[in-house]
């Protein structure tokens, strides 16, 4: 039986097709949504601390942490996939360009001001 992923029958063909569209603006906004959820999250269960409900904290922490990690890391990603794309067509959009560096911003000056 002959394996389908062998070299002189695969269509290559497929991998030129692109099944997600790239757009900067969603992803922007699912980057910013993230960073407020990031932010909302440990005053809202700040409560719960002292409660017989403590895991709920330490999850939702721990879900904070991981949430700001995702947000600086594909808010950077964002950021140059903004600029790259804005340098490409020569149309420049400042505002989803700022609002894509927001996490960014936000930490930096968070640990200079410290």
């Amino acid at each position: 039986m002959m394996n389908n992923l062998s070299t002189d029958k695969f269509d290559f063909n497929l991998v030129e097709k692109t099944y997600f569209k790239y757009s900067y603006k969603k992803f922007t906004i699912i980057v910013l949504v993230a960073f407020l959820l990031a932010l909302i999250i440990p005053r809202d269960i700040y409560s719960l601390r002292y409660s017989e409900l403590r895991i709920l904290w330490e999850i939702g922490v721990k879900a904070t942490m991981i949430l700001h990690g995702f947000s600086i890391v594909f808010s950077f990603i964002n950021s140059l996939f903004t600029f790259l794309e804005f340098c490409e067509t020569k149309k420049w959009n400042y505002l989803w360009f700022i609002l894509s560096l927001i996490p960014i911003l936000y930490w930096s000056i968070l640990l200079i001001s410290n």
